[in-house]
């Protein structure tokens, strides 16, 4: 594995383990959301917590993106074994323990999985053939923002060979235009989109790269989907991080990261004017 010498070097690192990526120094899209959504304060203190749905999404991106890692990280639970016995509960115990720190998933949630990466690949034509027929899986991006100094990450899902362009896969309920254009704002993914096409472009010295999100359905028919934001979108998302990175920038440069109702230009919390809500008046 790569190893980064100088943080502050705009570079790209290939093979950092996933939960080495997350203790890394660096403001990520996910970390400048939750500043924004909530406070610095919170953000420093959220939780990642797993979830079923991540799971699925984690088992898939081995299976589209790094499917030589599969046979070493995954493990399919065996069918044969009745955990309704005390001999097939340890039994089971026995088999978790010799796949310990394996993503361990259902026989059916890896049928699944396995319908899913098809549908990325093959289900639409020659798309997925195009983009993911040869590039590198899962790249750490780290540069220094010119603007505010904070030192920013992102860990790209897929960069094709020969091409500018950044890929990010994701699951979804629904592959829709409408439900996932609905997903994309819940979320904020255009501030993920700018970001990490703004560190691509500084590492490079290219102009930012376009950004394809690949949508396949987490359920049946497995139904995937390309899709690029627009430039109204990604202007949007640049607003929101340059925001937060100055945000950022004030929080480093005191040594603070405050909570709700702190006034940056007293530098101490205040007394806050409350309005209900449109709905309750």
């Amino acid at each position: 594995m790569n190893i980064i010498s100088d943080q502050r070097t705009p570079c790209f690192v290939e093979g950092v383990p996933e939960a080495q990526y997350f203790e890394l120094p660096g403001a990520s899209s996910t970390a400048l959301k939750a500043l924004l959504q909530t406070s610095p304060k919170h953000m420093r203190e959220a939780q990642n917590e797993p979830s079923a749905a991540k799971a699925l999404g984690s088992l898939v991106h081995l299976l589209v993106l790094q499917p030589e890692l599969v046979d070493d990280h995954v493990a399919v639970e065996p069918e044969k074994i009745n955990r309704r016995t005390k001999a097939g509960k340890a039994a089971f115990a026995e088999w978790e323990k010799e796949n310990a720190g394996k993503l361990i998933c259902s026989q059916a949630d890896y049928d699944a999985a396995q319908a899913m990466r098809d549908s990325v690949l093959t289900g639409k034509g020659r798309i997925g053939e195009a983009i993911f027929g040869a590039g590198r899986a899962e790249v750490t991006m780290m540069a220094v923002d010119p603007v505010s100094g904070v030192l920013c990450r992102g860990r790209a899902d897929w960069l094709p060979d020969g091409q500018n362009v950044i890929v990010d896969l994701k699951t979804a309920a629904s592959a829709a235009p409408a439900e996932f254009a609905k997903s994309a704002a819940r979320y904020s993914y255009h501030l993920q989109a700018w970001l990490y096409a703004h560190l691509h472009s500084l590492i490079t010295g290219k102009p930012p790269p376009a950004f394809v999100h690949a949508v396949v359905e987490s359920s049946p028919p497995y139904d995937s989907a390309f899709y690029e934001l627009s430039q109204h979108d990604l202007q949007k998302g640049e607003v929101a991080i340059r925001h937060a990175l100055s945000i950022w920038a004030k929080c480093e440069a005191a040594g603070i990261w405050p909570g709700y109702g702190y006034d940056w230009n007293e530098g101490c919390y205040v007394i806050e004017p409350l309005s209900l809500p449109r709905w309750a008046v």
